[in-house]
């Protein structure tokens, strides 16, 4: 039996085409990858707020001027 397939493919699914793949047909993974998405941008975009942030507290406050400690937290 000669089964044809694409270079580099093994022909799996080619033989059973029952078990095609699709990214969506989970909607608990598809639901955790969107969060997890949503969540890294968030992330992303608080980090950004917080480090703009702080060059005002600098110039605001002169305790947290003269201590590292206070910057860094």
């Amino acid at each position: 039996m000669t089964q044809e397939s694409l270079p580099g493919s093994s022909g799996y699914l080619d033989w059973f085409p029952e078990r095609r793949m699709s990214y969506f047909s989970n909607p608990y993974v598809f639901l955790l990858t969107v969060i997890a998405g949503i969540g890294g941008l968030l992330f992303g975009y608080v980090t950004g707020v917080i480090s703009e942030a702080l060059l005002y507290i600098k110039d605001d406050f002169e305790i947290v001027r003269q201590s590292s400690f206070l910057q860094v937290l």
